[in-house]
């Protein structure tokens, strides 16, 4: 199964972008799994984003105008890592720390400081292309990344080889603007 939750925290004010979504999908057959490097996900999560806010795109019943690009953010790199690392360590799933930190305090802590601040996390993807599609097709997901406010972004995932793990493989996508 692959899930996936987005998140949207502008300024100081926290607001949830959509509700969590559950999907039947195969059963992924390798029993050990491996992110992509981090310069892969870089390049792939980049360029696709890019080409993707180019023109307008469909999120749900909403038509989401063309924006521009976003750029690659190491510190929002640190922030997701940090995340999809404590979701695959600790065998959950949610946009909650297992230490009860948000979003926004990860970000900070990775030394980034932000005017607006979003997530996108997912579970279960093998790579960033199907983690990015499964995004695309979901309606908050989709927003977030075609949102004007975010101009940089860091993307991470991380596996838990374990056969009792509940997705494998977690990852998360931070979307700012910085201050």
């Amino acid at each position: 199964m692959f899930r996936f939750l987005c998140f949207y925290l502008p300024c100081f004010f926290l607001l949830t972008a959509c509700e969590q979504e559950s999907f039947l999908a195969a059963v992924l057959e390798q029993s050990n799994f491996a992110c992509e490097s981090t310069q892969t996900i870089e390049e792939t999560i980049i360029k696709e984003i890019n080409i993707l806010r180019s023109s307008s795109q469909q999120c749900g019943s909403d038509t989401q105008p063309a924006v521009r690009d976003v750029t690659w953010q190491t510190r929002l790199y640190r922030a997701a890592n940090r995340h999809s690392q404590d979701m695959a360590n600790f065998d959950y799933f949610s946009h909650i720390g297992s230490d009860s930190s948000s979003v926004g305090e990860r970000t900070r802590e990775a030394g980034y400081q932000w005017t607006h601040v979003g997530e996108n996390i997912g579970a279960g993807y093998s790579g960033a292309k199907a983690a990015l599609d499964a995004w695309l097709a979901s309606e908050g997901h989709c927003k977030n990344l075609m949102s004007q406010e975010f101009t940089e972004i860091g993307v991470a995932c991380a596996v838990r080889n374990e056969e009792n793990s509940q997705y494998t493989i977690y990852w998360t996508m931070v979307l700012a603007t910085p201050r």
